[in-house]
């Protein structure tokens, strides 16, 4: 499942320069997206994170940029918000969502937290109940559904249907850590 890989930067960003540096660092499927000069999104596979490692110091160095980003599962208010907040206080780095919302909880802001547990209220009670045992149960398919009492093709239904009405696939580990932040009752 694709990621979305927010960015933001206090210089104009030169578009076609940004591409050919992503390009020439990772060849592999990904689409550029320009909100204005300054921000935008990179929508790709996970891969393109550690692909980041190289990219950010080159955006610096070879554009004078310096980029933040924000990896998250959907481009809405909350996500704009933690690149806001994420630019704010980690400055040419990448987090992902769930780091941000997390850090903004630890210093006292529940905004964040509560735009987080928001995104989850029209979610069906079963899915959010198999996405909950899949998550206490260590992201195990298998202790999740006996958990549940359910048959294992069951669990597996639900959990793409979890998955496909939230767009939030929790078998990776940064999105389950995001959905079990966004449970936590204030």
């Amino acid at each position: 499942m694709n990621k979305y890989f927010l960015f933001k930067s206090e210089q104009p960003i030169p578009s076609q320069s940004f591409k050919e540096l992503i390009g020439a660092t990772y060849p592999e499927r990904w689409s550029l997206v320009f909100l204005d000069r300054h921000r935008g999104y990179i929508l790709s596979d996970g891969a393109f994170y550690d692909a980041l490692a190289v990219l950010l110091p080159l955006f610096n160095s070879d554009l004078g940029l310096s980029i933040t980003m924000v990896v998250a599962h959907v481009n809405d208010e909350l996500s704009q918000k933690a690149l806001e907040a994420a630019h704010r206080y980690y400055r040419q780095s990448c987090r992902h969502l769930g780091e941000v919302v997390l850090d903004r909880l630890a210093s006292g802001d529940r905004e964040m937290l509560l735009g987080a547990h928001r995104q989850f209220m029209a979610v069906p009670r079963e899915l959010l109940l198999t996405a909950t045992a899949f998550v206490e149960s260590g992201l195990n398919a298998t202790r999740a559904a006996k958990k549940l009492y359910v048959h294992r093709n069951t669990f597996n239904y639900r959990l793409q249907k979890f998955i496909e009405w939230t767009n939030l696939d929790i078998r990776d580990y940064h999105h389950a850590f995001y959905f079990r932040l966004s449970q936590i009752n204030l």
